[in-house]
């Protein structure tokens, strides 16, 4: 997967627009072991897309090669089911999961709740690997708590 795909996605608006009040319609229930989480489409979507990035930062274990072009396929075709029964087959891949979104939540807590048009411009202008975190003055909040939900998902799996 080239880079400018996951960028691309990133920060694009919901695809689901609920003509009578402008927000975003639909939801995804995640699923793992027989518990769930339910999540906004378009937040998850923007969740999954900063998961795509750390695990690009990693070694090249197949499997999270085979997650991470399966995420690119749900989101780009927006049916954002991360499938984690898939792809967290053992305790060495729950923890190795855990490890990475843990690493992601705490790169996004290191960003404000919002940009501005300015910061927005400074950070593409300097290339940094979180450049396309959200749209200039749209609001990281939800996505940080979509991926809280899903590392309290797994955390409650794990034995």
């Amino acid at each position: 997967m080239s880079r400018s795909r996951a960028d691309a996605a990133i920060g694009e608006p919901p695809r689901h627009q609920d003509t009578k009040n402008g927000s975003a319609m639909g939801s995804t229930y995640v699923r793992f072991r027989n518990r769930e989480i339910r999540a906004h489409d378009g937040t998850l979507e923007q969740w999954m897309l900063h998961v795509i990035r750390e695990v690009e930062s990693r070694p090249r274990d197949p499997w999270l090669l085979q997650l991470r072009d399966d995420w690119l396929i749900a989101v780009e075709s927006a049916l954002p089911d991360p499938n984690l029964d898939h792809f967290l087959t053992d305790e060495d891949r729950l923890k190795q999961m855990l490890d990475i979104l843990n690493c992601t939540l705490s790169k996004l807590r290191q960003l404000s709740d919002t940009f501005s048009n300015e910061q927005w411009y400074e950070l593409l202008k300097q290339k940094m690997p979180w450049e396309a975190a959200d749209l200039p003055g749209s609001s990281l909040v939800p996505v940080r708590k979509a991926g809280e939900q899903m590392i309290e998902l797994l955390q409650k799996q794990k034995t």
